[in-house]
């Protein structure tokens, strides 16, 4: 399970730190978590194709809001769950614009965020079977069955075309179609 969390609060950064790992020692969940003091940290991840499964926002921050990354992040990946961590539900019905999951008061972040990761994490395995996740060094991307087109081989690389465009990873045609479920994509050749 991938995490990112943004806030410009440094220490509010570091309990969702310690939130998130406790949580995951405790599930003895694999987790990977990155923090960012700024949003446009975060977009810059996301335009090298870093994606997360669950992104953590602050929604008053310096420069960009939480909201408007929220919607920068919906724009990339309509499945991903997004997690508002605030002092502020005044903006609460704006975030309904962008599917938000859920919103934790800061002041009860401590009580309030194991339950819904875990809720989260159930979730997600109970779906992981309706995704294709490609994972390098440099990148990861969980790509739904229900939203790609097609796939065709590129030299090395096997290509994903989807509503969002095309994704990519180093492997064989057959490696990958070995892995999709078979009533739902033919193998052409």
């Amino acid at each position: 399970m991938r995490f990112a969390a943004v806030d410009d609060d440094c220490g509010v950064l570091d309990k969702v730190k310690t939130e998130i790992n406790h949580w995951a020692e405790e599930e003895q969940a694999d987790i990977h978590t990155e923090f960012y003091p700024k949003a446009q940290l975060l977009l810059y991840d996301l335009d090298e194709n870093l994606t997360f499964d669950v992104y953590l926002l602050d929604i008053e921050m310096d420069g960009m809001d939480g909201l408007t990354l929220a919607k920068q992040i919906r724009g990339r990946q309509k499945e991903a769950y997004i997690i508002f961590l605030t002092s502020h539900f005044k903006y609460a019905l704006q975030g309904y614009a962008v599917h938000a999951y859920q919103y934790l008061p800061k002041d009860s972040m401590e009580s309030r965020l194991k339950p819904v990761l875990q809720q989260i994490y159930q979730e997600l395995e109970e779906d992981k079977d309706k995704f294709f996740h490609i994972q390098t060094n440099s990148r990861y991307e969980r790509i739904a069955y229900k939203n790609i087109y097609y796939v065709y081989k590129d030299r090395k690389n096997v290509v994903f075309v989807t509503e969002r465009g095309a994704s990519w990873c180093r492997a064989t045609l057959q490696e990958v179609y070995a892995g999709m479920p078979h009533d739902e994509f033919i193998y052409v050749d």
